[in-house]
């Protein structure tokens, strides 16, 4: 159906506000392959929503994986990087705080830095809750090694 609509000139990137943009409406009700498809037919990925929402700071806040995984190819580091949310955190960052460790290593796979800015004057590793269990740490700290000179 949606196939039909965008070859009748359905417009991917229509909107009055960019929190309505169709990559947010898919994102927010967890519409994986109707992002996908947008996605192949050009719909943008750098937007800001509501509270600063990118497309993958919400992806992350919903600790959605799969999301991610499409969206992932379609952004650039400014927004791989940049904080959103209302909790000011990068999707590392809110990654981090999950302790989501295949998040983590996909996130950095991307080249997202752990050592950027959240937006609040805190690094993005610094999101690591202390409460973590120290072999999960210690996992979050071998990924961050291994992504490192990558």
């Amino acid at each position: 159906m949606i196939d039909i609509l965008i070859e009748n000139g359905a417009d991917v990137n229509y909107f009055d506000e960019e929190y309505y943009a169709p990559v947010f409406q898919t994102i927010y009700l967890n519409k994986p392959k109707v992002l996908k498809l947008i996605l192949e037919k050009g719909a943008n990925v750098p937007l800001v929503g509501e509270e600063r929402d990118t497309p993958l700071t919400r992806a992350a806040l919903d600790n959605n994986l799969e999301i991610i995984r499409l969206i992932l190819p379609y952004s650039n580091n400014d927004f791989i990087n940049r904080s959103g949310t209302f909790h000011a955190k990068t999707p590392l960052g809110l990654a981090f705080h999950y302790g989501n460790l295949e998040m983590i290593e996909l996130l950095l796979q991307y080249k997202a830095d752990p050592f950027v800015n959240d937006g609040e004057g805190y690094l993005t590793i610094e999101n690591i809750p202390k409460e973590t269990d120290e072999n999960l740490k210690k996992e979050i700290f071998d990924l961050i090694e291994k992504y490192k000179h990558h």
